[in-house]
Parts: C-alpha cells; structure tokens; sequence
C-alpha cells in the first residue's frame, strides 16, 4: 500500500484556482492573455461580494470593541465591517448580551436620547454610495463613558490580489471557488457550458457553507412589550 504524504499543506494561490477553473472550460492555462486574468480577477471579486450577501460570512467575522461617550447612540462600524452577527456590552467587567430591534421600533421609541444602559441596537445600512459603512444605532444611549459595546462583525472579504497570492478562504471551500468562479467565467467565454457548470457552482456552494455552518442548537426567545 502507498504511503501517505503525511502533509496537509495543499493551498493553492489564485494562480493554481484560476487555472483550474480555466481548465474545466476547456482552455490550457497557458494560452491565456492578459485579458483573461483581468476578467478573472474582476469575476473573484464579484463572486466574494455575492457570496457575502449569500451567506458566506463564518471565516470573516472579527470582534470590534468600542468605548462608548456619555450621551452616545449611534456608533460606526470600522471597514472592513459590513453587518452585526451579534452585539453586547461590557459594563465594570461584566458582559451583557443586547438584542437587535427593528428600524421601526427604533422609529416607535419617544426618547430616543435617553440615556441608560444601551440594551438594543439596529444596524443601519449606509447605501448612499457603494462603500458606505453601516452604523449601528443604540438604546438607551451610554450614560457614561466607561461602558464598552462589543460587536462581533461580519467583514467584506479581502480584494483578489496578484497571482501568487492567496485567498482567506478555509480549506473546505475551495471547490466551491473553483466551481462558481467556472461557472461565471463560461458566460462570457463558453456560454455553452453555463448550464452545465452553473448547478454545480451552486451544489459546491450549498455543500460548503453546510459543512461551516453554526453546529451549536439553536434557541428561540421571545420578548414581550409591556
């Protein structure tokens, strides 16, 4: 019986993704022009940005953690932050969790400077230019300048970048980009295979984002208004 190689260190830059996706659509790597990698580059970056609004937001949340000042209720996101997986408040080193409302009840609340310990939030999307970033709007707004409000974010993900780079992408999810990044290349350059390749664009997808999704039970709470 063969030995195993004993490594687990297969990552392929964008140049090996590329190629293989070129592949599959039946081009040889080589005979590629400048034309085709700068249409595959744009292609990564479209498919990245359509898959965070699908879903694929696990492998890029990170932690903002921002000191709050006396009579604050608005509170901006840093870049590369595009929206809130969850939020609470750090409060004389003691954590509690706040819960999401929607913009209408922000809408309904007739003080909405009051200020008190901030127990909810909505996360305002910031659309009047391509790369406005959101904001989240708090109540009560801080009553001192000591709270801490922690958000755990989801982050857009990085720009392609030149061939021997790599993509932050876990392990799991390289056929899914291999798979989508064939299917969208096909439309412009072998149309007549987009309707082969792009059910098994979505099928690497929906494997991979089973495969890192949340394995935790999940739990329903109801809030009641008084």
């Amino acid at each position: 019986m063969p030995t195993p190689s004993g490594t687990y260190t297969f990552s392929p830059d964008v140049a090996e993704l590329t190629s293989e996706a070129w592949e599959r659509l039946g081009f040889e790597p080589e005979t590629l022009k400048a034309r085709h990698a700068k249409s595959t580059r744009r292609c990564l970056n479209f498919m990245f940005a359509d898959w965070t609004a699908r879903g694929f937001k696990q492998p890029w949340i990170t932690t903002q953690s921002i000191t709050l000042t006396q009579g604050q209720n608005i509170v901006p996101l840093l870049p590369p932050a595009v929206d809130v997986y969850h939020t609470y408040l750090t409060r004389s080193g003691y954590d509690v969790e706040m819960y999401p409302m929607s913009e209408t009840e922000w809408e309904a609340i007739p003080n909405k400077l009051q200020q008190g310990r901030p127990t909810m939030y909505w996360v305002r999307y910031n659309t009047e230019n391509n790369n406005g970033q959101p904001e989240v709007v708090i109540w009560q707004a801080s009553q001192n300048s000591t709270d801490i409000i922690n958000f755990a974010c989801f982050n857009r993900a990085q720009d392609v970048g030149q061939a021997n780079a790599g993509l932050f992408i876990p392990y799991v999810w390289l056929e899914a980009v291999v798979c989508d990044l064939a299917a969208r290349l096909s439309q412009k350059w072998r149309p007549e295979r987009t309707a082969q390749l792009g059910p098994m664009a979505v099928g690497a997808f929906t494997t991979a984002m089973q495969s890192t999704r949340e394995k935790a039970s999940s739990h329903v709470r109801a809030r009641f208004k008084f």
